[in-house]
Order: C-alpha cells, then sequence, then structure tokens
C-alpha cells in the first residue's frame, strides 16, 4: 500500500498531465496521500548543445534523477531536478604552413531535460510474478 488513503477508493488511477506543478486537490482524501503516491513517468528527453553535433569532441554523461516533493496540506506536487548539464574541453593545436599558430581549449556544453507525466495511484499496486 503506498501513502495512508483511509476512506478512499483503493483501486483509481489519477493522470495528472504533464508539467512540474500539481494541485490534486481535486482528488479525494488528497490530505491522506503521501510523495509515493505519485508515479513519475518519462515522455520525452530534450537535449541541446551548443556545438553542433558534437562530434569528436570527446564525450559527456550526466544523470538526471527526478525529485518530487508532496504537501499534504495543500496538495500540492512539485517535481524538481529534471535537468542536467554537462560540459566537455579539448586541446586544440591550429598550424598553417607547419607552424604552430595558436594553442585553445575548446569547450562544448549541453542540457538534456526530462519532460514527464504524473499519475497518482491510491491503493495497492499489484507486482506479476
Amino acid at each position: 500500500m503506498v501513502g495512508n488513503t483511509h476512506g478512499v477508493n483503493s483501486n483509481l488511477v489519477y493522470d495528472l498531465g504533464a508539467g512540474t506543478e500539481f494541485d490534486v486537490t481535486n482528488i479525494p482524501g488528497y490530505k491522506n496521500l503521501t510523495v509515493d503516491n505519485f508515479i513519475i513517468v518519462v515522455s520525452n528527453i530534450s537535449v541541446s548543445t551548443d556545438v553542433a553535433g558534437n562530434k569528436g569532441w570527446g564525450n559527456s554523461a550526466g544523470n538526471i534523477v527526478p525529485a518530487k516533493s508532496y504537501d499534504a496540506a495543500t496538495g500540492k506536487l512539485v517535481l524538481s531536478d529534471l535537468t542536467a548539464k554537462a560540459t566537455t574541453q579539448k586541446r586544440c593545436n591550429f598550424s598553417y604552413n607547419n607552424q604552430l599558430s595558436s594553442d585553445h581549449t575548446i569547450t562544448s556544453s549541453g542540457t538534456a531535460t526530462l519532460n514527464c507525466k504524473v499519475y497518482c495511484i491510491i491503493g495497492n499496486i499489484k507486482q506479476i510474478m
């Protein structure tokens, strides 16, 4: 059982839609819910970079671990930590006529953002065995 759902129909799933902030005061018994009643589903990931294609510039990695908080008194659910940023640097030597003309460090950076849908589950989640 997730959350304390006394007096609430135990077989309901509410589709809260997409976004980062949700008002669930229209759900009966919202004051008895906990953060565990809410499931985040990633609908897509948006990625942008400032170096076109980012080919040949090494690899960047970042983790996105969404966080959720729920205030039962107000019925407000908030999602956060939906974005990760990564930066890669590469040293490059530029030459002309076989003579070193300059030594540069080029920086490539990118951002990934999760777009999520949220569901409120009231009742038991049954595991398939």
